[in-house]
C-alpha cells in the first residue's frame, strides 16, 4: 500500500522459502526495497565461535583482504556452504545484525554462492539496526479518524475473500494506526497483502500502517473492542 507497512512481533516470521523469493526478485530486479523489512522478520543460521555459553557469529576472511560475515536462510542452505564451522546457530536477524556490527566485517552475506545470494553493506546493517523495536506490549484502543467506514468495508470485503485470513480489526497502538490480523491455518503473508492492496484508495499517501499479526491473547485484546470487519 502507499506509504509505510510495519510489522509487528506476532507467530509469523518471514519463512526461509520467502526470504529467499525476495532475495531473488531483488537480485533480478535491482529493487532491494523488500529485502529489509522481510529479513527484520526473519531467523538466519550463522556460524558462531566453537565453545559453551552464547553464540557469537564469526566472520570469514577473503583473498583480497575483506572481512565479512555469513548467515543463511536455513539449515539446508547453511551446510550446501563450501565452509565447515564447527557451530551453527539460529538467531534472529536483529541479533544478527547486532553481533555483525560488533565485528569489523564490511558487510553481511546471505546464502553466499547460492542462485539467491545477497547481502547488505554495513551502511545497510547499521540503517536496519538503528530501527525501532517493536513494543509489543502497547495496548489496543478504538481506531481514530483515519479508519472511515469506506475503510472498514475495504478491509471487511478483502478479508472476507481470503481463506488465510480468520479476522481482522482496524486498531491504534498508541498513536500508530495498524491492521490486527488473526490467521487461518496455512494464512501467511500473500493473505495480508491482499488486505493492505484493498485498504490502498482510501488511506492518505504516505500514511503509516502497522500489521499486527496476532496471537491469542492479543486476539481477546482486539476482540474486546468490538466484532472483526467483515465477521
Amino acid at each position: 500500500m502507499a506509504g509505510a507497512v510495519r510489522w509487528q512481533d506476532g507467530p509469523m516470521s518471514t519463512s526461509p522459502e520467502e526470504l529467499r523469493r525476495i532475495l531473488s526478485v531483488a537480485k533480478e530486479t535491482g529493487d532491494s526495497s523488500a529485502v529489509g523489512p522481510a529479513l527484520l522478520e526473519a531467523q538466519l543460521v550463522v556460524p558462531v565461535h566453537p565453545g559453551d555459553g552464547a553464540p557469537r557469529i564469526g566472520t570469514v576472511g577473503y583473498r583480497d583482504g575483506r572481512e565479512v560475515a555469513v548467515a543463511f536462510t536455513d539449515q539446508a542452505e547453511a551446510d550446501a556452504w563450501r565452509g565447515r564451522p564447527e557451530r551453527w546457530a539460529t538467531l534472529d536477524a536483529r541479533a544478527v545484525l547486532d553481533q555483525m556490527l560488533a565485528t569489523p566485517a564490511e558487510r553481511l552475506d546471505i546464502d553466499p554462492e547460492r542462485p539467491q545470494g545477497g547481502y547488505l553493506s554495513r551502511a545497510e546493517a547499521e540503517r536496519l539496526a538503528a530501527l525501532p523495536r517493536p513494543a509489543g506490549d502497547a495496548p489496543f484502543t478504538p481506531a481514530g479518524s483515519w479508519a472511515t467506514e469506506e475503510l472498514r468495508e475495504a478491509v471487511g470485503a478483502a478479508a472476507a475473500g481470503e481463506d488465510g485470513i480468520d479476522a481482522v480489526w482496524l486498531v491504534d497502538r498508541g498513536d500508530q494506526p495498524s491492521l490486527a490480523v488473526a490467521l487461518a491455518d496455512g494464512g501467511g503473508p500473500a493473505a495480508i497483502d491482499a488486505v493492505l492492496r484493498a485498504m490502498q484508495p482510501h488511506v492518505a499517501p504516505g500514511s503509516a500502517m502497522e500489521v499486527v499479526v496476532l496471537d491469542a491473547e492479543r486476539r481477546a485484546e482486539a476482540q474486546a473492542l468490538g466484532a472483526p470487519l467483515g465477521g
